[in-house]
């Protein structure tokens, strides 16, 4: 039996985040089912330029595939906004990652912070024993055990670990995105992320292209599919044909995002859940990486405290419940209401705020001429659009 003070399920941007705060102070391990790190990969593979710095992590340059300038949104009826002002630059927009040398950079930082990693290492199962965890793994033929004073879940949606410790970690499928993703060649764009919006191009949700290095482009698609008539891929091939693009695919990737919000309750005694595992995506855009490392951070913070004061109740480690969303809470919060109010809008709403915003002029906009635009258009929902401006 491998005993040690933390022990880390799942090696994403979540999981070895943790590690890499934690390792420093106690003994950490990580278990991860693949067999490479990064593989495959589960997103469109953009991210902020300032979560790195919030972070102190250093940025590999090897880690960024493309930099991002600007985003621009197109209705149903191709109608261009441009988030380029002086206003609007200043969210920074970021970069597309290469996920598979990023998620492998960030464990190597935990690695040499003294975090042990097992790959290829399925979870099998847990339970509680004398204020520890003891967590049964398998690694190719060989049973594994685990005996850790706490456990970090980050395996991902329908988080197992969490469930196993009495937390329901199930996803409605009301609030469950499904993703299909293209990487292609021969796809020329400018530094900037193109978002789709309409329901005969992606039912309550959007399509996206995320350019990368050179002419390769992550193009792909999120829908609702409680909400749409087919499956992802589908809506996938009649965006790529809508659009005429021509170039090959080389990678094709599929799954699902939880946009529900963060679960109720992200801790419990001996335990603290982290990332896609607690439903941190962001409920409107879907991202996930920028909520997966804060949270990792916050875990292992707050895991690295409680070892060291021997406190492994749920009351102690409620902590990292308040430094999330202390941080992020309210942004998730404010999406998911966002969330709801655009899955009412209909094609002629999406060209109408697209026609309204280039009038405007983006970097003018406020909450007030938001209003106003959605009484004009929609008296009763506007209602319900200036109670989540003001909530």
């Amino acid at each position: 039996m491998r005993e040690c003070d933390i022990l880390v399920v799942g090696a994403g941007p979540a999981g070895s985040m943790a590690a890499f705060t934690a390792a420093p102070h106690c003994d950490v391990v990580v278990l991860e089912k693949r067999a490479h790190i990064g593989v495959p990969k589960q997103c469109a593979e953009g991210t902020s330029e300032g979560l790195f710095e919030k972070l102190n992590i250093p940025l590999n340059p090897t880690w960024i595939s493309r930099k991002i300038e600007f985003a621009r949104l197109i209705s149903p009826s191709r109608i261009t906004v441009d988030l380029k002002d002086e206003r609007v630059k200043q969210l920074k927009f970021g970069y597309v990652l290469e996920r598979k040398k990023f998620d492998k950079g960030l464990a190597e930082l935990a690695a040499r912070k003294g975090a042990e990693f097992h790959l290829r290492t399925q979870y099998q199962g847990l339970k509680r024993e004398d204020n520890h965890v003891v967590v049964k793994a398998r690694q190719f033929n060989e049973d594994l055990t685990f005996k850790a004073k706490i456990v970090i879940a980050a395996d991902g949606l329908m988080s197992r670990v969490a469930k196993d410790l009495g937390i329901d970690s199930t996803t409605n499928l009301r609030h469950l995105e499904s993703c299909c993703q293209y990487e292609m060649t021969g796809i020329d764009r400018e530094s900037c992320i193109e978002l789709y919006f309409g329901n005969e191009i992606a039912p309550k949700g959007y399509a996206w292209i995320f350019p990368k290095e050179g002419d390769v482009a992550n193009v792909g698609i999120g829908i609702l599919p409680t909400r749409a008539e087919y499956p992802a891929k589908y809506y996938l091939d009649k965006f790529v044909n809508w659009l005429g693009l021509s170039g090959e695919i080389v990678e094709v990737n599929a799954g699902g995002v939880p946009v529900s919000g963060p679960l109720d309750q992200t801790y419990d005694d001996n335990l603290l859940i982290a990332g896609d595992a607690a439903h941190m995506a962001n409920p409107i855009s879907g991202g996930g990486i920028h909520t997966a490392m804060l949270s990792g951070k916050y875990a292992g913070d707050t895991a690295r405290k409680a070892v060291e004061t021997q406190s492994l109740d749920k009351k102690t480690l409620s902590e990292y419940e308040t430094l999330w969303k202390a941080d992020f809470g309210r942004e998730l919060d404010m999406s998911l209401k966002g969330r709801f109010i655009l899955e009412e809008f209909t094609d002629e709403d999406f060209d109408a705020t697209a026609q309204w915003m280039n009038e405007k002029g983006v970097g003018q906009l406020g909450a007030v001429d938001l209003v106003k635009f959605a009484l004009k258009r929609h008296p009763t929902f506007a209602v319900k659009f200036a109670s989540f401006l003001t909530s």
